[in-house]
């Protein structure tokens, strides 16, 4: 794989206090156009490790977009080029969400007037069809509504790198699949993005890529069918299962028991 324009990743070292969360992590090269997943049990380090890609926690190693080099960069440009997805916003804000986005574009590096930045907000919220939560604030909002206000909020500044942390945890069902499709939209567009995925069946229909991580270590990378093995699935996620395509051609995870016992 070209690594032009690619998230490159190499030696990350993160953690908190002397917990470490990941020692001399290094990814093969993440490629525009895809949306990797980033998938492992509880306590394997995505979340935090996404963080550190965000430059939102301390961490030591390499991380370049391209030739671009992220630690480098000022908070304010690095927002330019990443954007961030939490898996919660505030709900007891008297912003609306409008108003919220609007701050948090006011904070990238490139200078823009108060009607340009309002119409990439809305337009944000458009493409998700929710431009009426716009005049709504956060405490009124559902999780899952203010889930969707997040990712409006990180895409509205169209970044080069979009890292989503759990996008659809709180959502129902078609919303999970919306959410995904638009994540793939996105990243068609010739941008990167990757989301950590508890749900394997959805990392498995709509991810080009995974990584499965275990303890903060790279345990496998690979197209779904790739990284999704019987031998993967025993070894990081304690259970014997089979991974099989439905009629429609999609990878399904079928467990069979627990590794030791019966489930």
């Amino acid at each position: 794989m070209t690594e032009a324009g690619a998230l490159l990743v190499s030696g990350l070292a993160v953690g908190y206090g002397r917990r470490m969360v990941a020692r001399d992590l290094t990814l093969p090269p993440l490629a525009p156009g895809e949306v990797t997943a980033l998938v492992g049990p509880n306590a394997a380090g995505k979340s935090t490790i996404l963080k550190a890609l965000a430059g939102l926690v301390p961490a030591e190693g390499s991380i370049r977009l391209g030739d671009v080099d992220l630690r480098a960069l000022s908070r304010g440009k690095r927002a330019e080029l990443v954007g961030f997805m939490p898996q919660t916003l505030p709900s007891s804000s008297d912003l609306t969400v409008l108003e919220g986005m609007m701050a948090a574009l006011r904070a990238g590096a490139a200078p823009a007037g108060h009607g340009a930045l309002e119409e990439r907000a809305v337009a944000a919220l458009d493409s998700l069809e929710v431009g009426p939560l716009a005049l709504k604030t956060f405490a009124e909002l559902s999780g899952g509504q203010r889930q969707i206000a997040s990712l409006a909020q990180a895409v509205a500044r169209r970044p080069r790198l979009l890292l989503l942390d759990e996008p659809t945890s709180a959502l129902d069902l078609a919303r999970q699949h919306q959410v995904m499709a638009l994540a793939r939209a996105y990243a068609r567009e010739g941008r990167i993005v990757v989301a950590v995925l508890h749900d394997l069946a959805l990392a498995a229909s709509w991810a080009d890529r995974m990584v499965v991580l275990s303890e903060g270590r790279l345990h496998a990378f690979g197209r779904p069918d790739e990284a999704l093995t019987p031998g993967t699935l025993a070894t990081v996620y304690g259970v014997e299962a089979r991974v099989e395509r439905c009629s429609r051609g999609r990878l399904q995870v079928i467990v069979d028991g627990l590794i030791g016992g019966a489930a």
